[in-house]
């Protein structure tokens, strides 16, 4: 039986396991979510049981449909390559995912080493130069910073990228 999204949930347990089971898979069909953003969006239906929750999400990470180190690892990676963010944001976007802080540092250590931050950075700023072409250079050596400072770079790094551009902020 199909339910609405606004129904509430059976109150037999076997058929409340069952929808709360088709939820989580429902929801990790559009993205790969953490324990603690599964279990929030299982929480919150009305009439959801913690205790099952917590079965499903156990289950579900047993089975391997939640990959908490493949979440991890694919976002340091689209924030290095497709959308560059400094280690500062990256762990983060993270830890609010409900991710633990050491985990999260381990990993970020391993794949986003704090030595290819520089050059992360640098590429992101070489693309923005181009929205800044025909500005006095401190006006373009602030908007680039201020880019960076946003996706979450370190101060020490956005000097050196600017340095690397020759664009300074005292010129």
């Amino acid at each position: 039986m199909r339910r609405s999204k606004t129904s509430e949930l059976p109150t037999d347990p076997e058929e409340l396991y069952d929808a709360l089971r088709g939820a989580a898979y429902r929801a990790l069909s559009y993205r790969a979510l953490t324990a603690k953003e599964l279990r929030q969006k299982l929480l919150a239906k009305k009439g959801s049981d913690p205790e099952m929750v917590t079965a499903i999400i156990a289950q579900f990470i047993e089975d391997k449909y939640i990959d908490e180190a493949g979440i991890v690892s694919d976002y340091i990676r689209r924030s290095k390559e497709d959308r560059p963010m400094g280690r500062f944001s990256v762990q983060y976007d993270l830890t609010h995912r409900g991710l633990t802080e050491l985990f999260v540092q381990e990993l970020l250590d391993e794949l986003y080493p704090e030595e290819e931050e520089p050059e992360v950075a640098f590429r992101f700023a070489e693309r923005r130069v181009g929205r800044t072409i025909g500005l006095e250079r401190k006006k373009e050596a602030e908007r680039i910073a201020a880019a960076l400072h946003r996706r979450g770079f370190r101060t020490d790094t956005i000097y050196d990228v600017l340095r690397r551009l020759s664009i300074d902020e005292n010129s």
